[in-house]
């Protein structure tokens, strides 16, 4: 729909209505566009008269895609005018300065300023994701690792936070802790086919049978879930049951129906492309 809009754009770039349309599509289906939002946000800016009550949610639109892309002195202009339309104490005013703190490469003084703000609002959900963000920034991953973890006792429910905190923890090697993050995933969201999938790796990462038979039945869920563009599963399950084949315990009828289905259906996969043959190597050998 994006990509529509975009195209309709490209036709007819002084369309106000249209740029109205691609910012309004972008903010409510979370899509971050930077470079789209500073080309036509800009235009729009330019006669924000137009905008009525939406002025100020696009100029802060405008302000956050400036600072992606780097136009740190145009941001700091739009930083301005919300300031004096909010005053300096607005939350968001004051979250928006620290955020260009960090675009200026400034993280030591964002994370002074950060901490400083979340001691007076120790539940605001941004500034606590914000802080999160400048510790990974400078590398102090078990900052950043307790800090969401605190979070996500009052915010059990953020998939997104639950997420991060189970790549740092893989980052960090923490497997154990990081099986537990997407255990919530998948409890929060059982649909969702690439949760089973990030699950079953660490389970995979972890090892011991009873870890891979675990892994194996989500990488097998995963794939009831979505079976037809879900390749990385495909191999999970392919190499986990291979895996198994070849420990004492691990062996079992289940286990060789799994890998000769996966082993087929990958090979299905690559039938009659340049690597087919590679690909049967690999898997028989």
């Amino acid at each position: 729909e994006v990509d529509d809009v975009v195209r309709e754009l490209r036709d007819s770039p002084n369309s106000f209505s249209k740029q109205k349309e691609l910012l309004k599509l972008l903010r409510t289906s979370k899509i971050r566009r930077s470079d789209l939002v500073q080309e036509f946000g800009t235009k729009m800016l330019a006669k924000k008269s137009r905008l009525g009550s939406d002025v100020w949610i696009v100029i802060e639109q405008v302000l956050l895609a400036r600072l992606d892309v780097g136009d740190i002195e145009g941001a700091k202009n739009l930083y301005f005018d919300l300031k004096n339309q909010f005053g300096k104490e607005s939350i968001r005013v004051q979250t928006l300065l620290g955020m260009m703190y960090e675009a200026n490469g400034d993280l030591e003084k964002a994370r002074q300023f950060y901490t400083s703000f979340h001691s007076k609002q120790p539940m605001n959900q941004l500034i606590y994701k914000r802080r999160v963000c400048v510790e990974k920034a400078l590398g102090n991953w078990d900052n950043a690792i307790k800090l969401l973890g605190k979070y996500l006792q009052i915010h059990t429910t953020d998939t997104n936070a639950w997420e991060e905190l189970g790549e740092l923890h893989v980052k960090q090697n923490n497997f154990k802790e990081a099986s537990f993050c997407y255990e919530e995933l998948v409890l929060l969201e059982p649909e969702n086919f690439l949760y089973h999938t990030a699950l079953a790796e660490v389970l995979y990462t972890l090892g011991g049978v009873d870890n891979l038979v675990t892994a194996r039945n989500y990488y097998s869920h995963s794939l009831v879930l979505n079976k037809d563009q879900n390749l990385r599963s495909l191999y999970g399950l392919h190499t986990t049951a291979s895996a198994l084949a070849n420990m004492k315990n691990g062996k079992s009828q289940e286990n060789a129906k799994l890998l000769a289905w996966a082993t087929s259906a990958i090979q299905g996969v690559y039938k009659g492309s340049d690597i087919e043959e590679t690909v049967n190597s690999a898997l028989t050998s």
